[in-house]
């Protein structure tokens, strides 16, 4: 558990931002251009399963995947628009640490796009006094529950759901990097996109 989840697994905060910066975020995505990646879950068959948008990619690893592409992510932390720092700034305020960001990124997903459980980036293996956190935040001007598209964690081993949420619009997600979550499918009376704004970051103990 991570000392800033106060022993829960991940923690929600409602109409996160002001209503001026979640309207720009809107409007950034509404307007980006799309990655498709990814493979439909648990097979080998290529498929749309999310669209991917990179705005800062730390790791040279996932530069080497982003060349196929003529989207472009920021190597430079210091060249993040003003809006996406005003973000960042908001979150080493709320629990007043020093978060370094390892990716920065907006994902869509729409009816019949699939994920796997997965984990984040995790910059943070073998150094004990690093540890990494997501911050994703719900780009969505509304949402029915209807709808489904639930942000959704589960437990290491065994079957248990831990818990998640929808995604209703300026909700924010904190939650460990190493948690096993996933996007649940959307349901096909869902007219609109489920756009995330995400952060993967690291903090130091010390």
């Amino acid at each position: 558990m991570l000392d800033i989840l106060n022993g829960k697994d991940y923690k929600i905060y409602p109409n996160f931002l002001d209503k001026e910066h979640y309207e720009e975020l809107l409007t950034f995505v509404t307007y980006c251009s799309w990655k498709h990646q990814g493979y439909a879950a648990n097979t080998d068959i290529k498929s749309d399963a999310k669209r991917f948008h990179p705005i800062y990619m730390g790791s040279s690893e996932t530069h080497i995947k982003l060349k196929d592409t003529d989207l472009i992510a920021l190597e430079n932390y210091s060249s993040l628009p003003v809006g996406i720092q005003d973000v960042l700034n908001k979150f080493n305020n709320m629990f007043n640490k020093k978060f370094s960001p390892t990716q920065i990124y907006f994902n869509c997903f729409t009816h019949g796009d699939e994920m796997s459980f997965h984990r984040d980036n995790l910059s943070s293996a073998g150094n004990n006094n690093i540890h990494n956190v997501t911050f994703m935040l719900y780009l969505t001007k509304q949402w029915e529950p209807i709808w489904q598209g639930s942000t959704i964690f589960k437990e290491e081993h065994g079957p248990e759901i831990l818990g998640g949420c929808l995604p209703y619009p300026n909700h924010l997600i904190v939650f460990d990097s190493r948690l096993l979550h996933v996007c649940a499918p959307i349901s096909r009376f869902c007219p609109l996109k489920r756009n995330i704004f995400v952060c993967q970051t690291e903090y130091n103990d010390n």
